[in-house]
């Protein structure tokens, strides 16, 4: 038995006097029990779908991340722009960390034009931006691009050093252990030293 039912005859048929209800107080409560009953299947079924929503968004973030990894540019442009994931909540930070290690140009224009923070450094660590990695690792088209979208190269991480320390550091290490340096450091470092001059905050 329905256990709003249960309480509304338990109500009129408790110790003490009887009390008969007239039928269109039985209907009325009846109407009541049906209408408690109903609001508490559609309460059952939104928690449901709460549940199912939340593990569907948990899959579609795991989608995200792979995407980045592959540099398929397309597919998190379709997962952001069809809101089947919510890059402003602190993992766009990541997720650009993640494409400029990775070199993914494309990746990292499209999530630096979806206004995520280019000079964050919540998703890093070692307290560094994204220009600090594209610039350690040699990737000069990703640094042209951050720079003139507005990033700080003056900015420092956890050891003090800013982009241009951590180019020129990598170009010593690759020396000392005789490793061939393929990479535009030395346009870089020229660029960031340029950059480092010229910036002012807010541009």
């Amino acid at each position: 038995m329905n256990k709003h039912l249960r309480r509304f005859l338990r109500a009129t048929s408790g110790p003490g006097p009887s009390i008969i209800p007239s039928g269109k107080a039985i209907v009325m409560g009846l109407i009541i029990c049906l209408v408690l009953w109903v609001i508490g299947l559609f309460a059952s079924y939104d928690s449901k779908l709460k549940l199912a929503n939340a593990k569907a968004s948990e899959n579609y973030e795991s989608i995200l991340w792979i995407a980045v990894g592959d540099c398929s540019q397309e597919v998190v442009k379709s997962l952001v722009r069809k809101n089947l994931v919510n890059i402003h909540q602190g993992s766009g930070e990541r997720l650009l960390e993640y494409a400029t290690k990775k070199e993914c140009l494309e990746v990292v224009q499209f999530l630096v034009g979806e206004k995520v923070d280019i000079n964050s450094t919540s998703g890093s660590l070692n307290n560094r931006t994204v220009l600090h990695y594209a610039a350690e690792q040699g990737n000069l088209e990703i640094v042209k691009f951050l720079l003139q979208k507005g990033a700080n190269p003056n900015t420092k991480e956890f050891r003090e050093k800013t982009p241009r320390d951590l180019a020129r550091g990598r170009v010593t290490v690759m020396s000392l252990n005789n490793e061939n340096i393929n990479k535009p450091y030395k346009e870089i470092i020229d660029l960031l030293y340029n950059a480092e001059k010229q910036y002012t905050p807010g541009q």
